[in-house]
């Protein structure tokens, strides 16, 4: 009876967790990966022409424990390049958490509806209004994986292209674990971060047939707040376009697909940022700039038909992927029964009753408690 409360109790809180995601899934006891799988995918396909990580560089900690939990059956991969790809992965996740336990449900919404990072998940920010939003998010956007590529470059200046020099450490989750911390290549991981934008740029915007330009921007943030207006504030975050389609069935294979051929794109640019001295930068950013146009350019509407903007009165310049994005918007979760005023607070409203997280956050910490360490996970 013991066992069936406790698998109750989990189950809801897995149901609050991941049924209310505010992008694509990422790896959980409870959900599949598909920011890990995305970034996975994309590293298969690339890995011969990536650089190599030294063998004389890898850790020797608690990092392999971590890597079977998340990364699955890859295949036979060499250690260094698995911790390559464990690197990527963590960096991929990073956003979605930034260190928080899925476990503190509050903490971890509170991160994913930041206003202030919005971009991180190619969103709408409060200040990305009427039709010029589309652009200015998208730039924001842009910049952020641009952010993460130059972090990547000042962390082989730092070095001086010694490899073992760029291992850090991070904050990571492992379900009930709780937050530890655990080696990482630092600049693979700044290379996931980027992954994590622009494969969130497929979830969250309107595109073109073909998956190749952006036609609008989506907004996570002022829905949840209760303050959503669309024709200010661009269309709702969906959950049906965040659903991940990775085994080449369901709705979003497509936008998965195109994903994981955008990520391959951008993880070929990765090597030149590592060059020392700086000087290696400027070709590099051309390259990346590159990628960038290629999959995060704003289409004009008059490309598409006689339109002088896409708005809400001509369904998004006709957008195919209008009717799946419809589905399941991100609404106040609990508007309906605590009467959140819709227009007022730019707060997020709590996603869940303080009494019911702390019931639930105490039960799994407490069997976190008796669980044996991680190393026998």
């Amino acid at each position: 009876m013991r066992r069936l409360g406790w698998a109750l109790s989990v189950a809801l809180l897995a149901t609050l967790v991941a049924g209310d995601a505010s992008a694509f899934e990422i790896r959980t006891g409870f959900s599949r990966g598909c920011h890990e799988q995305i970034a996975t995918s994309a590293f298969l396909r690339q890995v011969d022409q990536l650089p190599r990580f030294p063998d004389s560089a890898v850790p020797n900690d608690e990092w392999e424990g971590v890597a079977d939990a998340y990364l699955g059956d890859v295949g036979e991969l060499d250690r260094a390049t698995r911790f390559f790809l464990f690197s990527v992965v963590m960096g991929a996740r990073a956003p979605d958490t930034e260190g928080h336990s899925i476990t503190n449900v509050q903490t971890l919404r509170a991160a994913q509806a930041d206003p202030g990072g919005q971009y991180l998940h190619c969103l709408r920010a409060a200040t990305d209004d009427f039709d010029a939003g589309n652009a200015s998010a998208l730039a924001g956007c842009r910049a952020e994986i641009l952010d993460s590529f130059t972090r990547v470059a000042d962390a082989a200046t730092r070095s001086g292209g010694d490899r073992a020099a760029e291992v850090d450490e991070i904050y990571v989750t492992l379900d009930v674990y709780g937050v530890f911390e655990v080696k990482v290549w630092e600049p693979a991981y700044r290379l996931g971060r980027a992954l994590h934008t622009l494969s969130d740029s497929f979830a969250h915007t309107l595109r073109t047939a073909d998956l190749r330009g952006v036609v609008h921007v989506m907004n996570f943030e002022a829905p949840l707040a209760g303050r959503h207006d669309e024709e200010r504030d661009g269309m709702a975050h969906s959950e049906a376009t965040d659903r991940c389609s990775h085994d080449g069935e369901g709705e979003n294979r497509d936008r998965y697909a195109a994903a994981v051929d955008a990520s391959s794109d951008l993880l070929l640019v990765f090597a030149p940022f590592l060059e020392v001295p700086v000087q290696g930068v400027p070709p590099a950013r051309a390259a990346l700039d590159e990628v960038l146009a290629r999959w995060l350019t704003l289409t004009a509407p008059a490309s598409l038909g006689d339109y002088g903007a896409c708005t809400r009165s001509n369904d998004y310049c006709a957008s195919p992927w209008l009717e799946l994005a419809r589905r399941s918007p991100t609404t106040p979760v609990l508007s309906c029964s605590v009467g959140l005023p819709p227009q007022r607070s730019h707060v997020p409203a709590a996603p869940l009753a303080p009494l019911v997280v702390m019931t639930l956050v105490r039960m799994v910490r407490r069997r976190a408690r008796r669980r044996a360490p991680l190393e026998a996970a």
